[in-house]
């Protein structure tokens, strides 16, 4: 079975549903932006992302797709008692808990 990765253009959208219904998304594609401006290591911008999940997420949504980053961002979450979900429904479900 193929997996596929979302498209920039869905993770914008779900990152747009999910600011919508209140919720405060870090979007880790953004420092591509960034990066394209003032190219960084890999690295910077993963410590970067890092930083950010364990000082400010409350639940990390791992989409689907292969991703190094996101497979990191998982594994230190994990470590930090950080809910991984893998969709929006499951979000919602875990909303006030």
């Amino acid at each position: 079975m193929e997996t596929r990765r979302p498209t920039s253009g869905a993770r914008s959208t779900l990152a747009n549903e999910l600011l919508d219904r209140g919720y405060i998304p870090i979007v880790p594609l953004l420092s591509h932006y960034w990066h394209m401006q003032t190219p960084q290591h890999y690295l910077v911008w993963m410590l970067i992302d890092l930083v950010l999940i364990v000082k400010a997420a409350d639940y990390v949504l791992r989409l689907d797709g292969e991703s190094d980053g996101a497979d990191l961002e998982v594994f230190v979450a994990s470590m930090r008692g950080i809910p991984i979900v893998h969709s929006l429904e499951e979000l919602e479900g875990q909303r006030g808990r």
